[in-house]
């Protein structure tokens, strides 16, 4: 029994690429080749949906956050205004978040408009809309 030689996906690749060319190619044959394009297709989708899911997780988790601090920040004025690592040890559906998402979350929602932000004394406070 003779051992067949395995062909690599690179090498499955140079021979598509050849055969797009016109080269005749004797290690990969036309359904070959389809089919790996197709494997390759379904691996990429398949990729995508995993971080379409984890994506859309997340967007739920910050949503709530955010909510969580417009409606803490809700009729604070400048002068009331609150620093974003203080906010975290105050609402508690953000204990616990790290000063960075915490900071993040903020500017979103300055950038949404939802709070406002200004210096107070040398520090970044926010305060409602």
């Amino acid at each position: 029994m003779e051992k067949t030689k395995r062909v690599t996906k690179s090498q499955r690749f140079e021979d598509i690429i050849a055969m797009l060319n016109g080269e005749n190619v004797s290690r990969t044959s036309i359904e070959d080749a389809v089919a790996t394009l197709r494997n390759e297709i379904a691996l990429l989708a398949k990729k995508n949906s995993a971080v379409d899911k984890r994506k859309l997780e997340r967007q739920a988790k910050d949503n709530i956050y955010k909510s969580a601090i417009v409606a803490y920040l809700a009729g604070k004025s400048k002068e009331q205004g609150v620093q974003c690592t203080k906010l975290a040890t105050l609402i508690d559906e953000c204990v616990g978040l790290s000063t960075s998402k915490m900071s993040n979350l903020c500017n979103a929602l300055v950038a949404e408009g939802r709070i406002f932000k200004d210096t107070v004394k040398g520090a970044t406070v926010f305060f409602g809309a």
